[in-house]
């Protein structure tokens, strides 16, 4: 099963999908119809106020020739004008709810006077409304020019302002200025200016776009947020995952690395050391002396022992082979113990083993092969005095432009005199 990541092709596809579908959305909000809701203006359900003069009566009343015409008569001298409005409360039964919509649209129409005409919505609010007092209920207004009158006459909503004769009324609260439109009450039409005027209202609606302009771009951005932050979490747990697995992976070369060097160390000490005695081997004791040269630029003056177990034949054909592995490592152990930490000791021949000595003065190797000497006769195994060894040792000086080969030749030589000489003896090189 294939999975649909941020750079498969399903996925690219499935943006731009997305994308078509967002540019659709914007420019189709613009496209579609309006939202119309046409509000009933018919006499019955409209309503007339006007000033109340003892002399004159009510300033304003219906024309008995139109269907809802009326006529203002307002005389300078009333305190306030005329006005017609229809009740949205008594005819759905309670207020409506204004906020889907961008505009109301007039039409009407008009003789008199009048260079502005005045339009207004009134909105319940119990925190300043009293059903029992309609006039408690706050009215929201705004003019447009008399000349508009005669065709549609569009009113935006945003433009509408709290009444200020209202909000002196009452006590000020911050919130009370500001425009409401969830819970509208009437709307209606009134005249702010003396004179005789004439109108026929004849249609009322209002118009709006089915989404908000602001909630379609909110909406769009936030879906595009959620998509970014999508990728961007998925492109983190990708990454969090490639780094696990990498962390995984260099773990395993470095666990690798370290069972290699292992590996290579065991392989090195195997090749470097006496499989018996644990101590150098002749590949061991070059690689050793080879390391000493670099330090010490050279190894003119070291002393070089060559050391030969005694009788060690017969004591294998005497006490079988075992016994004769129990004294080689027995005596390597002893040598290895009392030697110093810069000498180089290594098995390599049977029962030959070689020393190496830091540089120190002709007396000084000499007193080192003597104390070697003794240290092998003091040995016993398994508690009989008879099985005791001895050692046979030729010692030679390195001189310079020397190598150790020839330095060993000559300490060869050397054991080969101990050896003619009785055994169980030091003797020296002539050169040393």
């Amino acid at each position: 099963m294939t999975t649909m990541t941020k750079s498969s092709p399903r996925y690219r596809r499935l943006r731009l999908i997305c994308l078509g579908l967002t540019a659709f959305l914007f420019i189709g909000h613009y496209l579609l119809p309006a939202k119309y809701m046409p509000l009933p203006v018919s006499r019955q359900i409209s309503e007339l106020y006007g000033y109340a003069d003892s002399n004159r009566g009510i300033s304003a009343h219906w024309m008995d020739d139109r269907e809802n015409g009326w006529i203002c008569d307002y005389e300078p001298t009333d305190a306030y004008g005329c006005g017609w409005s229809v009740r949205l409360d008594r005819i759905l039964g309670k207020g409506k709810d204004l906020r889907g919509f961008d505009a109301l649209i007039l039409h009407l129409q008009y003789d008199g006077p009048a260079k502005r005409l005045r339009t207004h919505i009134r909105n319940y609010n119990p925190a300043y409304s009293d059903l029992r007092d309609f006039s408690s209920s706050k009215p929201m207004e705004t003019t447009f020019s008399a000349a508009e009158a005669g065709g549609p006459v569009m009113i935006p909503l945003n433009e509408l302002k709290v009444a200020d004769w209202w909000l002196a009324e009452r006590k000020f609260r911050r919130h009370w200025p500001l425009v409401e439109l969830d819970n509208i009450l009437s709307v209606g039409i009134d005249l702010v200016e003396p004179g005789f005027h004439r109108m026929n209202v004849e249609h009322l609606a209002l118009v709006g776009r089915w989404i908000k302009t602001e909630v379609l771009v909110i909406g769009i951005l936030s879906f595009w947020m959620a998509v970014f932050i999508g990728e961007g979490a998925v492109r983190f747990y990708r990454l969090y995952r490639t780094a696990q697995r990498d962390r995984q992976a260099i773990r395993a070369l470095e666990e690798k690395r370290r069972s290699l060097a292992e590996e290579n160390q065991h392989l090195e000490n195997l090749a470097n050391t006496d499989p018996l005695t644990g101590i150098y081997n002749r590949a061991g004791l070059n690689h050793r002396l080879a390391i000493l040269a670099r330090r010490d630029k050279g190894l003119t003056g070291v002393g070089v022992l060559a050391l030969d177990l005694d009788h060690f034949k017969a004591l294998n054909d005497r006490h079988g082979h075992d016994m004769g592995d129990k004294v080689l490592k027995t005596f390597a152990a002893l040598l290895a113990m009392n030697l110093r930490s810069d000498d180089v000791f290594a098995r390599i021949g049977g029962e030959e083993f070689v020393v190496v000595c830091r540089r120190q003065p002709v007396d000084g190797v000499h007193a080192v092969a003597e104390k070697l000497r003794r240290l092998a006769g003091q040995c016993t195994f398994n508690g009989e005095d008879s099985l005791a060894i001895t050692v046979s040792i030729g010692v030679a000086m390195m001189v310079e432009g020397e190598s150790i080969d020839g330095a060993l030749m000559r300490a060869d030589a050397a054991l080969y005199r101990a050896k003619q000489n009785g055994r169980n003896r030091v003797e020296f090189d002539s050169v040393s």
